[in-house]
């Protein structure tokens, strides 16, 4: 049983350094497009070569300050012509542009709406009690003991 577990790790430290070259980085992103519904037609020879034209390579990554290969437009297949190397943050704010308006909030705006809730949890609502208000526009206030809703116009509305 020892023989089978080393074979098993000496597979898996196999595996690991493989998939830190070249050909096993292209089969990851070849495989995680699929995975996500996209079409991957690029051969290796063809992903490798733009890897190489952009001599970006080293700085590969997924922080917004590393290099990506992405879809023109996030659109179509990942096929020669149709793929350039860009920073990460780049295509994650055309991937944004793609998006209805509402889904468009900018990192601060989700941190701010993020902070608002924290808020609300802190006053003793319930988290999907802050959502509804913030999607209806009102708020819960305490009039003469009792909790009702505050419209935007009401003198005791909370800004």
């Amino acid at each position: 049983m020892k023989k089978q577990a080393q074979d098993y790790q000496e597979w898996l430290a196999y595996q690991r350094e493989w998939f830190k070259t070249p050909r096993g980085r292209y089969h990851q992103h070849k495989g995680k497009a699929t995975a996500r519904g996209i079409e991957f037609l690029l051969t290796f020879e063809q992903w490798w070569d733009i890897w190489q034209a952009s001599g970006k390579w080293e700085q590969r990554g997924r922080r917004n300050d590393q290099y990506v290969m992405a879809r023109l437009g996030d659109r179509g297949a990942y096929e020669h012509g149709n793929v350039r190397i860009c920073l990460a943050g780049e295509n994650t704010d055309e991937m944004r542009e793609g998006l209805p308006p509402r889904n468009r909030q900018s990192l601060q705006e989700r941190r701010a709406a993020d902070r608002e809730y924290k808020q609300q949890q802190r006053k003793g609502l319930p988290r999907n009690l802050a959502r509804y208000e913030k999607a209806i526009g009102r708020r819960i206030v305490i009039r003469d003991g009792q909790r009702c809703w505050a419209h935007p116009g009401d003198g005791d509305y909370p800004g």
